[in-house]
C-alpha cells in the first residue's frame, strides 16, 4: 500500500485504465476512484477494485470516494477493495470511522460559513480526541465547494477567503483543497490557502470521467511548484 504524503496531489474520478497509468508521469501521488452513484464519474465496484490494485502497483495512493454510503457498501470497500483511504464526501459522522476497517479516512466537507459545516468538523475533531486509535486512522480534511445536490466534481471554486488564515478547527490536521482547481488556478489556491494538498476532477477533463494527460501533467507541475513556493 502507498503511504499518505504531504504535499498531497490527487486526480479524482478516474474512469479509464489509460488515465490511471498516465498519472505515473504527471507528478501526482494520489488517485480518486468514485463510487457515488449520482456522479458522472461513478464506476462499477469490480472496476474500482482493479483500479485499487493497479494504483498499488504504481505506488499511487488510492482513495475510494463515497457519499453517505450504506453500511454494506462501506464494508465491501474496506474489506474487498482495500484502498489506501476512503473519502467520505457526505454528511457522515465520525462514528463511520469504525466501519472503514484498516483504511485511512479523508473527511470531505464544504466550508461556506454555514453553522452545520462547523458542527460537522467539530464532531470529527471531538471524536478523535476521545478515541486515540481512530485519530491514527484519520488522514485529512478535504474542503470542497458547497454543492448540496452534486456533492462534488462541479468545477465550482471553494471559498478560499474562508481558509486563510486557517480556521482553528483544521489546525491539527492536514487540509486538502478541492473545488474548481485546474492547471491555471491550483498554484494560486495553494498560496492563498496554505493547504497541504489539492484535489481536482473536472479541472483536468475533456469530458466527465475522461482525463487529459496534458492537463494532468500541467496540474501536477503547477501544484508541485505551488507547494515548493509555499515551503
Amino acid at each position: 500500500m502507498a503511504s499518505f504524503e504531504i504535499p498531497f496531489v490527487k486526480v479524482c474520478g478516474i474512469t479509464r485504465e489509460e488515465d490511471l497509468a498516465a498519472l505515473e508521469q504527471c507528478s501526482v501521488n494520489s488517485v480518486g476512484i468514485n463510487l457515488v452513484s449520482t456522479s458522472p464519474r461513478c464506476i462499477e465496484i469490480d472496476a474500482a477494485k482493479e483500479f485499487c490494485l493497479k494504483a498499488t502497483e504504481l505506488d499511487i495512493y488510492s482513495v475510494v470516494v463515497l457519499r453517505n454510503p450504506e453500511d454494506a457498501l462501506l464494508r465491501t470497500v474496506a474489506q474487498d477493495l482495500r484502498p489506501d483511504a476512503i473519502q467520505l464526501h457526505g454528511s457522515e459522522g465520525p462514528e463511520r470511522l469504525s466501519d472503514c476497517g484498516d483504511c485511512g479516512v479523508i473527511k470531505a466537507l464544504s466550508w461556506s460559513g454555514r453553522d452545520e459545516e462547523l458542527e460537522l468538523a467539530e464532531s470529527w475533531c471531538n471524536y478523535m480526541q476521545k478515541n486515540a486509535e481512530r485519530r491514527e486512522q484519520f488522514r485529512a480534511f478535504l474542503v470542497d465547494a458547497y454543492a448540496p445536490v452534486e456533492g462534488g466534481g462541479t468545477g465550482k471554486q471553494a471559498r478560499w477567503d474562508l481558509l486563510h488564515p486557517r480556521p482553528e478547527i483544521f489546525s491539527d490536521f492536514p487540509l486538502i483543497l478541492a473545488g474548481g482547481l485546474n492547471p491555471n488556478t491550483v498554484y494560486d489556491g495553494i498560496l492563498e490557502t496554505c493547504c497541504d494538498g489539492v484535489d481536482t476532477a473536472s479541472g483536468v477533463e475533456l469530458e466527465p470521467g475522461v482525463k487529459s494527460e496534458i492537463l494532468m501533467q500541467q496540474f501536477g507541475l503547477a501544484a508541485n511548484h505551488g507547494f515548493a513556493r509555499k515551503w
